[in-house]
């Protein structure tokens, strides 16, 4: 047992016996709360151009809390599969990570809704497929136009 000194109003103070199992939760709330303060990815991304993508495939990578490469395949202008290259989330954040892929092809946008409870690696998740969509734009700036088609 340890006894901490608890402020009161006024003057007094108050004395109480806290045991060590306690101060370990407390310390874990205070530790917990200052993590929760670290920014959250925000979605960087939005509709795929299907105009200036060029076929083939690129690599892209995001990271804030959670980090993610990926590997993206565009066949005849459109975004047709995401690969996961690395998966830096917890197991319950991969969990959401197949629907979110399906959502991004299926809309062909980097912005979509990420699931609950796996919201930062979704939005990890598009802002790693959205850096391998920039990378297919620059691609397609590179050749003679026409040369895509």
């Amino acid at each position: 047992m340890f006894e901490a000194l608890l402020p009161m109003r006024g003057n007094k103070a108050m004395i109480m016996s806290v045991s060590r199992s306690a101060l370990v939760l407390i310390a874990g709330a205070i530790v917990a709360a200052l993590l929760s303060g670290c920014k959250v990815a925000q979605p960087v991304g939005g509709p795929i151009d299907s105009q200036r993508l060029c076929n083939g495939s690129f690599a892209g990578s995001a990271k804030n809390v959670v980090s993610m490469d990926v590997r993206i395949t565009i066949s005849r202008n459109r975004l047709a599969n995401i690969d996961i290259i690395k998966n830096g989330s917890s197991p319950v954040g991969a969990k959401g990570v197949k629907p979110v892929i399906q959502r991004i092809i299926d809309a062909q946008s980097t912005r979509v809704d990420a699931i609950a409870g796996a919201t930062e690696t979704g939005t990890i998740l598009m802002n790693a497929v959205e850096d391998a969509v920039k990378k297919s734009y620059a691609a397609r700036d590179t050749i003679t136009p026409g040369a895509n088609q």
